[in-house]
């Protein structure tokens, strides 16, 4: 016999056969009311509830003492605790008020800087806008004496009316200068 014969006849000799299984299932099948009333005992007895009873009573005293201690530790060290954190606000408070201090120290600077310069230019401009309109003028003058009027170009810029015109222009643009240069000041 090979080797593959003498494991499948153990095989067989070690399983019963179907039908003794069958047989084996057919009391507890027969009658299934009675296996569950007994397989159904009740959990929690007069016994285990009394006692489950004095357990809990026992837990919650411990639980009440622990708890009683723990507010008492919280109690001794709440003053500490308070105070570093007073400590911390009041110096987060102090950095806040040092930053924002500074910033608007240097936000004022500024803001009257960018004042200075705007009211330079400001000035400049209403200067220019004087100048334009003499110089537009004093053009105008010019052209009329000598392309309407046709006078001589000497005899006219002597005259009084362009030398003051001249004049103005040139006081003009003095202050101009001394606007720009308060404006690079700034």
């Amino acid at each position: 016999m090979s080797k593959q014969e003498t494991k499948s006849k153990d095989k067989t000799r070690r399983t019963p056969p179907a039908e003794s299984k069958a047989k084996a299932r057919e009391p507890a099948e027969s009658n299934p009311a009675e296996n569950v009333s007994e397989q159904l005992q009740p959990a929690v007895t007069e016994s285990t509830a009394e006692s489950g009873a004095k357990k809990a009573k026992v837990l919650a005293g411990a639980a009440a003492k622990k708890i009683e201690e723990g507010v008492g530790y919280v109690g001794e060290k709440a003053p500490e605790v308070a105070s570093v954190v007073l400590h911390k606000v009041r110096k987060g408070a102090t950095v806040a008020l040092d930053a924002s201090s500074t910033f608007m120290k240097g936000a004022f600077h500024r803001g009257r800087d960018y004042a200075e310069k705007t009211r330079h230019k400001v000035e400049i401009r209403k200067l220019q806008a004087k100048r334009d309109a003499l110089t537009s003028k004093l053009g105008s003058i010019v052209y009329t004496g000598i392309a309407i009027d046709k006078e001589s170009p000497d005899k006219l810029l002597t005259s009084g009316e362009i030398k003051s015109l001249v004049e103005e222009i040139r006081e003009l643009d003095n202050d101009m200068v001394t606007a720009g240069q308060g404006l690079e000041k700034h």
